[in-house]
């Protein structure tokens, strides 16, 4: 990857809670050892490893992409089970994804769009559910009847090989920071993260590009308060998503 070779970073997967752990170690002058997962980043700045985190992310913009959140508070979710908030959270994914290809390909009929969802593979047991509730909804969603824009099976890979993993990684990191207050983490949501993500006609991400999941459960009010708060809304409060 061009801009690894650019920051001179090792191969090695810098996942963004490594950048604040590195952080803190060395504003107290501590030695990282050798058995931290982060041991291979110990000389380098970590001002400098979080400006690889905001470039990286500043890649999907200069190639047109576009983030989608889905939000869930574990706190709230009592009455659901694991598989169910995971099957939401894929089902609202492929919603959206699906519309976006479709806008795609009405903008230029040429081109025969279509979209690959990748996961953060997570083990044998897990992986299987994700994919039982993928193929779930291929077959059998109320919402979109034809998924002619998603190809059928998903790709399950190791982020420290997947480069798309490791920036999702960052969009999660920059946007858990900026929920709870952190100063870093709100200015590169702001600056960075926001204005990539997928947003309707007037602007507006909520429902769209943040999706909460389930909904109503408490935390789209907080996303919409936080967004509020930095001046990254301008929306009534009859708002719901």
């Amino acid at each position: 990857m061009e801009l690894r070779k650019k920051y001179n970073l090792p191969d090695d997967e810098l996942k963004y809670y490594y950048v604040w752990i590195i952080k803190n170690e060395q504003k107290r002058g501590n030695k990282i050892n050798e058995d931290k997962e982060y041991y291979p980043f110990r000389d380098i700045p970590w001002r400098k490893l979080m400006s690889f985190v905001e470039d990286s992310l500043e890649l999907i913009k200069e190639h047109d992409g576009k983030a989608l959140y889905t939000v869930t508070d574990n706190n709230l979710i009592d009455d659901y089970t694991q598989s169910g908030i995971i099957k939401m959270h894929i089902q609202d994914i492929m919603q959206r994804v699906q519309m976006c290809m479709q806008d795609l390909h009405r903008e230029n009929s040429i081109l025969d769009c279509k979209s690959q969802l990748l996961f953060d593979t997570q083990g044998e047991q897990k992986d299987r559910v994700k994919l039982e509730k993928y193929r779930n909804i291929i077959e059998s969603d109320r919402f979109i009847t034809d998924y002619n824009r998603i190809i059928d099976n998903p790709v399950f890979w190791v982020s420290e090989n997947s480069i798309f993993l490791q920036i999702a990684d960052y969009f999660a990191g920059v946007f858990n920071g900026f929920m709870i207050g952190y100063d870093e983490s709100t200015k590169i949501f702001c600056n960075k993260a926001y204005p990539i993500i997928r947003k309707d006609e007037n602007l507006n991400p909520l429902g769209t590009g943040i999706c909460e999941v389930p909904t109503r459960r408490g935390i789209g009010e907080k996303v919409k308060d936080r967004l509020s708060d930095c001046n990254l809304l301008n929306i009534g409060d009859d708002i719901n998503f």
